[in-house]
C-alpha cells in the first residue's frame, strides 16, 4: 500500500495493553483522519495489517505475510486485521494524516478501499484470535531465490531480537555485539 508517513500519535503499544474494540472504536468516534499499523508475530513470522481512517469510518484496508509475500486488500485484508488486534505478540502504531492525505492515500490505493466502509456500528471484533488466515497460506512458500520481507528482516538482525522484554538499550548491545562477531569472522 502506497501510504504517507504521516504524524506519529502513537508508538509501539504493546497489544497486550488494549482493548482492541474499545481502541478502535475510540478512535471511530474521535473522527480520527490517519492510519493504524499492526504488527504482529504469526507462526511463520512477521505480518502487518493497515486500516486507513476516515471521517469516523475504516475506508481501506492492507495485510502483509511477510514470510509468504503475500498481501491482501480491502475486505479480505480487513478481516485479518481485525483478527490481528486479538494475537498474543504485537504493537500497534497510529499515524495522523490530514482530510488531503487520506484522500490521496484511497485515489493511489483503490483497490485497498472498503466498498461499504466501516462504522461504529458496524464494527465486528472476532472473539478470539485465530490462525485460521496463516494456516491456509502454509501450502505456498515463497518462489526460488526469492528473498521474503522476513528474510530480509532476519538477514539484517531485527526479527530476533523482538520481546516485550527487551530494551533499546540491549537491541543496540545485542547489535554491536553481532557486528563485532561479524568481523572477527572476516
Amino acid at each position: 500500500m502506497n501510504i504517507t508517513a504521516g504524524i506519529p500519535v502513537e508508538r509501539g503499544k504493546y497489544l497486550e495493553e488494549l482493548n482492541p474494540r474499545e481502541y478502535l472504536l475510540k478512535l471511530l468516534k474521535e473522527g480520527f483522519s490517519g492510519y493504524v499499523c499492526i504488527t504482529i508475530h504469526g507462526k511463520m513470522g512477521l505480518e502487518e495489517g493497515i486500516l486507513v481512517m476516515h471521517e469516523n469510518k475504516i475506508v481501506a484496508t492492507d495485510y502483509q505475510y511477510f514470510f509468504f509475500n503475500q498481501e491482501y486488500k480491502s475486505q479480505d485484508a480487513l478481516e485479518r486485521a481485525l483478527n490481528a488486534f486479538l494475537a498474543p505478540l504485537g504493537v500497534v502504531d497510529v499515524y495522523s494524516l490530514s482530510a488531503y492525505q487520506v484522500q490521496l492515500v484511497m485515489t493511489l490505493n483503490e483497490e485497498h478501499n472498503l466498498q461499504v466502509p466501516v462504522a461504529t456500528e458496524s464494527l465486528t471484533i472476532p472473539a478470539s484470535f485465530s490462525y485460521q488466515f496463516e494456516d491456509q497460506l502454509r501450502d505456498k512458500s515463497p518462489e526460488e531465490g526469492e528473498l521474503t520481507k522476513e528474510e530480509m528482516l532476519k538477514r539484517l538482525g531485527i526479527t530476533r531480537y523482538t520481546g516485550s522484554k527487551t530494551t533499546r538499550a540491549e537491541l543496540q548491545k545485542m547489535s554491536k555485539q553481532d557486528l563485532w562477531e561479524e568481523s572477527e569472522e572476516k
